[in-house]
């Protein structure tokens, strides 16, 4: 976006277009998150990891748009965590697709269903029958 040759910036100095693009990275971030959460962490882990991934995304978007500086990066992490947080807890969380996501990436349950699954004996496993418990 330009004004007469020159970029439009908010008041901060930040490119609007800069920003634009860092909330509509935000989006989806929650989700991008949720695959690297995991049950078996604490909810202080989580948390940092959902701040780790949106400290990068505003690193990878800032470098993308050619406007790499310290004031970039902390307005794009501004807009890109507050859209991430949003529409996580307006949509993401509610509708039950995060926590269906962490759960289903998560090596603890992967772990538990394991364990929960019986074991077939060799003759169950040759004739395919399944013994009655």
């Amino acid at each position: 976006m330009t004004q007469e040759g020159r970029a439009i910036s908010t008041t901060t100095g930040v490119p609007v277009a800069l920003v634009q693009a860092s909330a509509l990275i935000g989006v989806g971030l929650p989700l991008v998150a949720a695959l690297l959460k995991q049950d078996r962490f604490s909810k202080r882990t989580n948390t940092l990891i959902a701040v780790a991934v949106a400290v990068v995304a505003a690193i990878v978007t800032t470098a993308a748009k050619g406007q790499l500086s310290l004031q970039n990066i902390a307005g794009s992490f501004t807009a890109t965590y507050t859209v991430a947080m949003a529409f996580y807890h307006g949509l993401w969380n509610p509708t039950g697709l995060e926590p269906a996501l962490k759960t289903r990436t998560s090596t603890r349950r992967k772990a538990i269903r394991k364990a929960r699954k019986p074991k077939r004996t060799a003759v169950e496993h040759e004739t395919g029958a399944v013994a009655a418990p």
